[in-house]
């Protein structure tokens, strides 16, 4: 467990633990997450504990932007992009992790707009922007 600092101003933390990429394994139930319809990513065997970004998005010179993850200990090489946390309320849009907790999956090409029809994503501002 590691106590991961915040990206904005108000300078809270939240206890998370970090996430590894790993070969898949279909007996592992650890490596199944499930999308909720208000823009978490959860993971199936514990759905209070929400996907969270803990990387800073940078500018580079050439205008390009580059993530800068967080360096777990000082003696360890292991930089840490994403965690698993606590959800956040959805009520408490003001909390500093809020945006580090929700994602979304923009459809680009127009010529899929047939497979997003299952979405049950029910905010229609998402269906406008195509944030299905």
């Amino acid at each position: 467990v590691k106590s991961l600092p915040s990206q904005s101003a108000g300078q809270k933390s939240l206890d998370g633990y970090g996430v590894q990429l790993r070969s898949k394994k279909d007996s592992s139930p650890n490596q199944i997450w499930d999308f909720t319809t208000d823009g978490y990513i959860v993971s199936k065997v514990d759905p209070n504990l929400a996907l969270t970004s803990v990387a800073s998005i940078e500018s580079d010179e050439d205008g390009s932007f580059i993530a800068k993850g967080m360096q777990v200990n000082a003696d360890d090489p292991f930089i840490l992009y994403l965690a698993v946390c606590s959800k956040c309320s959805k009520c408490s849009a003001n909390l500093p992790f809020i945006s580090q907790q929700r994602w979304g999956i923009r459809q680009i090409s127009g010529f899929t707009i047939g497979d997003w029809k299952y979405s049950k994503v029910e905010n229609p501002l998402w269906h406008k922007l195509a944030l299905t």
